[in-house]
């Protein structure tokens, strides 16, 4: 008995660990064209606003919405399945970005990436919330989300040292090609969870019962206060994230003149940093739970006071040695906020709808989040640009503008504590008992 425990603990790991790898390869890409970016304007002939839209709203857009029925799918259907054919479409689509003629073509490519991703963190989100109880599944999810800072940081390697050896366009063949083979593995070595494995359950929530329908479900999530402020929270602070991730590269290479190989290892190191971040992020979630609830928000309010004056003051700087002194302690806090949401988020609603949940949480983050902020910051850019005597000073004062908007995002995580503890206590098995 004691040896088939030890063994089904560490396959748990073994599939936070998959899982975190996938999350790695839909991440991976993000990083990859915003580090790309000058080359591909360069080529292509294209505008900052134009790169704004490929790295933000095009691929936002459906990123985001695609997410409310994919999470449809895995609250009903076999997610693994559902998983590893999301992973092999998202990659064969980062492959065709390297075909791209143009600024039409390449956005359709960035499309086709974005529909394939929508199925990634929602399904994974879902999965893992069934392999791990409720006391231990903001490290474990946590853990997962590491994928995301190392997908970012092998981005930046990666695509510093393929694109000087083998051109941009194969660095997107190249790595499109690794997740297509990724696939597979997915498939034949992860286990369907029973759904609610790791809850210890209310009388009355009926585990065998379909998911409610999908506006039922909005209106629930809207009556929970905290899940409210927290996920308005996230469109704010993700309008400061994916600027962030998406300007960086292009900011230092037009305004202190450093390659884009020296970018990406600078960068790339950073992003080791944000690993540390989202990690400790999931400890003191768990940390918080076992004292005082209201705190698992309130500490990403706290997270936000530190975070936006470095931010500020590394766009701002006067030199290249400054602004990187700057950046290392918001490369650590920028993505505190993953393993908190996503534990927060799923421990508050029922196994039948966690998957939706996560998707929900995931089109605003990201459709306005990803969608507006590097969309905004390359708008501003341009129309800076234009009235400056130096035209890449616009780029330094649009992301400066845009991370001004982390100080809403820390309001609403601070009132999203406020109303937690009461939120975690209430009868789950009253949520849907109408139906």
């Amino acid at each position: 008995m004691t040896a088939t425990v030890r063994r089904e603990g560490a396959y748990r790991w073994y599939v936070t660990a998959v899982l975190a790898l996938v999350l790695a390869f839909n991440v991976m890409d993000r990083h990859l064209i915003a580090l790309l970016q000058e080359q591909i304007k360069a080529e292509l002939l294209l505008d900052d606003l134009q790169l704004g839209l490929l790295t933000g709203l095009s691929f936002a857009v459906f990123y985001g919405t695609l997410a409310l029925p994919l999470a449809r799918l895995a609250d009903r259907h076999n997610r693994m399945r559902l998983l590893s054919m999301c992973l092999f479409l998202w990659s064969a689509m980062t492959m065709a970005c390297g075909m791209a003629v143009g600024f039409v073509s390449l956005m359709l490519a960035r499309i086709g990436v974005g529909v394939g991703e929508a199925g990634g963190y929602p399904t994974s989100a879902s999965v893992l919330s069934d392999y791990f109880p409720k006391e231990r599944r903001g490290t474990a999810l946590a853990i997962f989300g590491l994928g995301a800072p190392l997908g970012a940081s092998a981005g930046l390697f990666l695509g510093g040292y393929l694109s000087d050896l083998v051109g941009w366009r194969n660095t997107f063949l190249i790595i499109g090609l690794a997740g297509v083979l990724m696939a597979p593995l997915v498939l034949l070595t992860i286990r369907e969870p029973k759904r609610g494995a790791g809850e210890s359950h209310r009388a009355g929530v009926d585990l065998e019962a379909a998911p409610p329908p999908f506006l039922d479900t909005m209106k629930h999530l809207w009556r929970i206060r905290s899940i409210r402020y927290l996920f308005t929270a996230n469109i704010f602070h993700g309008i400061v994230l994916y600027s962030y991730v998406a300007w960086s590269p292009s900011f230092y290479i037009r305004v202190f003149d450093v390659s884009t190989t020296d970018v990406s290892v600078w960068l790339g190191l950073l992003s080791l940093g944000t690993a540390a971040g989202t990690f400790v992020g999931g400890v003191l979630y768990d940390w918080a739970g076992r004292r005082d609830i209201r705190w698992q928000l309130w500490l990403l309010a706290c997270n936000g006071v530190v975070l936006a004056p470095l931010l500020i003051c590394q766009f701002l700087a006067p030199s290249l040695v400054a602004s990187l002194a700057f950046a290392v302690v918001p490369a650590v806090l920028i993505q505190v906020f993953v393993g908190p949401t996503i534990a927060i988020a799923q421990s508050l609603v029922q196994p039948r709808i966690r998957a939706m949940t996560a998707a929900i949480s995931l089109f605003t983050l990201n459709v306005f989040g990803l969608g507006l902020g590097p969309t905004i910051t390359g708008a501003l850019s341009d129309a800076l640009g234009a009235h400056l005597a130096d035209p890449d000073a616009g780029l330094r004062y649009a992301v400066t503008a845009v991370l001004a908007v982390e100080f809403v995002a820390i309001g609403f995580y601070a009132l999203g504590g406020r109303h937690l503890k009461r939120d975690s206590e209430r009868d789950r098995a009253l949520d849907f008992a109408s139906r």
